[in-house]
């Protein structure tokens, strides 16, 4: 037989859990052009559950996209769902972190979320705010934390935390500061730079390169 003839059956997908988020982030893809095309709102527990049941060979699926994942109040049931069908999940396109309920938290640990990645750009409130608009940083370390202690109750390593550090000219001063901290949460530590020169353009970008 033709092998191009054989459906194709993927077994690792990325769903859309939340199509709305709390910030207004100015380089944010999804507020700028993607509204227009994905709209606004989040995925009902009963689609998820019927997605994973009339596609078996689903084995992997990423819930995090264009908006804030963790704001979907039903995501526990999800995540204990796709838990109990042999379905591993993740967060690695990146959440803010800023609003998440216990619930959730618990739930990132006891159904073994595989990694959740965090966009914190700043360890101050002054800076961090300043890309991540309406966020809290102390919120978000808050949560962290949270997470971590969770991970020591249920005697997990999962989820796998990485700190995601966009760089930009009005934050690189405290990319170290960032570093340092990460270690302290026990996360990865990953940097990123701000290619658009329209907002907050790299002061050091030569030497950024490097990182």
């Amino acid at each position: 037989m033709n092998v191009l003839e054989e459906p194709v059956s993927p077994t690792a997908v990325r769903l859309e859990t939340s199509a709305t988020c709390q910030l207004q982030c100015p380089l944010c893809y999804t507020e700028a052009m993607g509204r227009s095309v994905i709209g606004k709102g989040v995925l009902s527990l009963e689609n998820f559950c019927l997605f994973i049941d009339r596609n078996p060979r689903i084995r992997r699926i990423e819930l995090a996209n264009a908006g804030e994942a963790l704001l979907n109040d039903r995501l526990p049931e999800m995540l204990a769902y796709a838990y109990q069908h042999g379905v591993t999940t993740r967060l690695n396109q990146g959440v803010n972190l800023n609003h998440a309920s216990e619930a959730v938290l618990e739930a990132l640990v006891k159904y073994q979320t595989e990694v959740l990645r965090v966009s914190i750009d700043g360890i101050s409130q002054e800076v961090y705010e300043k890309y991540r608009v309406g966020g809290n940083l102390g919120k978000v370390l808050k949560n962290i934390r949270a997470i971590n202690a969770w991970k020591k109750i249920y005697r997990s390593k999962k989820p796998r935390l990485i700190w995601q550090f966009i760089v930009f000219g009005h934050n690189e001063h405290q990319l170290e500061g960032a570093r340092l901290i990460a270690k302290m949460l026990d996360m990865e530590f990953q940097v990123r730079l701000n290619r658009e020169s329209s907002f907050s353009k790299i002061k050091n970008d030569s030497s950024l390169r490097e990182l």
